[in-house]
C-alpha cells in the first residue's frame, strides 16, 4: 500500500536517540519494509521551539489533498499529530476525511486511538496513585476478599470474606 510518514523529532539530540530524526526515519523505513508498504513521502517537523506552526503537518495535508486515492499515514507516536490528545484526535479525523488512515509504527500498538487512550491513563496527574489502588484491589480480589458494596444478606466475616447475616438471609431466600 502507498504510505506517507509524519515525524516530529527532537532537534539537537544524538542521531541514535529514539527521538532523533534519523532514528524515526529508520523506524518508518523498517516498518514499510516489514509490512511491504511503499513510502511515497516523508514530512517532518522539529519538536519544541518558538515556532508553533507545523509546516510538515500542513505539507502532509496539502499532499493528501492533491493526490488521488488512499494512503497509509505512518507516525511513530500518535501524540505527534497534535500538541494535546484532543488535537491529535482532530488530526486523525482530518486524515480520515481524505480517505486515508493513520497507523503507528511503534511495536505492538498500531492503533493510534488506542495509543492516545493509553497516554491518558499513563500520563495524567495521579497515575501512580491510581495504579497502586488498582493493584491493591486486584490483590484483594485474588485472595477472595470483599471489595466494594456488599450484597444484601451478607456481611464481612473472618479473613475479610463474605458471610451470611442470619436476619437478612431469611429475606433473600
Amino acid at each position: 500500500m502507498r504510505a506517507i510518514a509524519y515525524l516530529l523529532y527532537e532537534p539537537g539530540v544524538a542521531p541514535d536517540a529514539p527521538s532523533s530524526q534519523a532514528a524515526q526515519e529508520g523506524q518508518v523505513s523498517n516498518f514499510c519494509r516489514q509490512q511491504e508498504h511503499s513510502l511515497n513521502a516523508l514530512f517532518t517537523d522539529p519538536a519544541g521551539g518558538q515556532d508553533t506552526t507545523l509546516a510538515g503537518l500542513d505539507g502532509m495535508f496539502r499532499y493528501l489533498r492533491e493526490q488521488v486515492g488512499e494512503f497509509l499515514v505512518l507516525v511513530n507516536d500518535p501524540l505527534h499529530l497534535g500538541g494535546t490528545p484532543q488535537a491529535a484526535v482532530d488530526t486523525l479525523l482530518r486524515v480520515a476525511d481524505f480517505g486515508s488512515r493513520v497507523v503507528c509504527t511503534a511495536d505492538g500498538s498500531p492503533d493510534p486511538l488506542l495509543g492516545l487512550l493509553n497516554s491518558f491513563t499513563t500520563s495524567s496527574p495521579g497515575t501512580e496513585r491510581r495504579q497502586r489502588i488498582i493493584q491493591g484491589m486486584q490483590a484483594r480480589a485474588l485472595r477472595g476478599e470483599v471489595l466494594g458494596r456488599l450484597p444484601y444478606g451478607y456481611g464481612v466475616g473472618k479473613d475479610a470474606r463474605l458471610e451470611e447475616v442470619p436476619q437478612e438471609v431469611q429475606v433473600v431466600r
